[in-house]
């Protein structure tokens, strides 16, 4: 880690720096067993108390009370190996953290002396489950469907051109996407409650005032991220056309948001236009959005086998797809399929 510039989070209005992480802190872990410190498991906040008041803080007849909504999946980050985690934070802070028993959902509930205490807690709650949502598998993604009839059309003559004229090392059917789940990935999300999943929405809607309307963008030409084109994992095609900046602003501005919320993960500094039509790990799992990011949490790495593009970079260096009316972005269920074959919606922002 750079010291002197180091990675930094907004979370709710505060700003966290982000340390290296470690895995064996959360209760039942592996490897050796101690307590969670927010100053080397995660983000330290520059001020040692939050300086925002807090919604949901009741007044009760012992001091105050607070109800958060969290994830089972959670639970056991925030009690640490043995207790130590929930202990220390409210031996530190004055405070009690009521956590549902193991194997049941329900909200944890923050009691305290005073608001000044609860709201501390929330701020090492959501420094805690910030940390831990980086070692789920992701459940949702942000998504603008590539599905219209030309381009579906186009990319069934990509693909039969391909396997025609471009016979090479490791080129087959199965490396090609479904026609009918074509799509630009803004980012991925771990939503595991409908609160967090209602969170997700209401950021992606707030999103409603950058395009006056639908635009129309064209999918032309292929590119490939690594250094050797007889060596490739994944072949995409480019989202071109006048209208490409306007998307490019809505897709940051997406990410932007979620990133704030401590909802997603940035990967790059500007989302990247494309949409996925190789992909060595189709072979495998069909299609699916979580072929396109690195894997992480406790998702296993399938081994890839690539292919040889030369000739498919040559002959479709500016192939032409088609055009797509972008008037919608989702938010998409990993692992599902609609009854028009693209990926379950939890939601969506309306271009109108």
């Amino acid at each position: 880690m750079d010291v002197l510039n180091p990675e930094t989070r907004w979370i709710q209005g505060a700003c966290f720096r982000i340390n290296p992480i470690h895995s064996d802190y959360a209760e039942g872990g592996r490897g050796p067993r101690r307590t969670f410190n927010e100053e080397n498991e995660g983000f330290t906040p520059y001020e040692d108390e939050p300086c925002e008041d807090l919604s949901g803080i009741v007044k009760t007849k012992d001091g105050y009370s607070l109800s958060l909504s969290i994830p089972s999946a959670y639970f056991p980050y925030i009690i640490g190996a043995k207790g130590a985690t929930r202990k220390r934070i409210e031996t530190e802070t004055g405070t009690r953290i009521k956590i549902p028993g193991q194997g049941r959902e329900g909200d944890v509930i923050i009691q305290g002396d005073s608001i000044r205490s609860i709201i501390s807690v929330n701020s090492r709650l959501e420094i805690i489950i910030s940390t831990a949502r980086q070692k789920q598998p992701f459940t949702h993604f942000i998504s603008i469907p590539f599905t219209s009839p030309e381009i579906q059309s186009g990319f069934l003559r990509f693909q039969q051109q391909v396997l025609h004229n471009c016979q090479d090392r490791g080129i087959e059917p199965d490396l090609f996407q479904t026609p009918a789940k074509l799509h630009l990935t803004i980012g991925t999300l771990v939503l595991l409650n409908e609160a967090e999943r209602k969170s997700a929405l209401t950021e992606l809607r707030k999103c409603d005032d950058i395009l006056s309307g639908p635009v129309e963008v064209s999918l032309e030409g292929i590119e490939y991220m690594n250094d050797d084109p007889s060596e490739v994992d994944v072949l995409y095609a480019c989202v071109t056309g006048s209208a490409a900046e306007q998307l490019q602003e809505l897709s940051d501005t997406i990410v932007d948001r979620m990133c704030g919320q401590g909802l997603m993960t940035r990967q790059y500094d500007r989302v990247r236009l494309h949409v996925t039509v190789m992909n060595t790990l189709f072979r495998s799992s069909k299609g699916d959005v979580e072929n396109e990011v690195e894997t992480k949490g406790n998702e296993v790495r399938r081994p890839r086998e690539s292919f040889d593009a030369k000739n498919i970079l040559k002959n479709f260096k500016n192939f032409e797809f088609g055009t797509q009316i972008v008037d919608s972005v989702h938010l998409s269920q990993r692992y599902s399929a609609g009854k028009d074959g693209y990926y379950v919606s939890a939601g969506q922002l309306e271009i109108v």
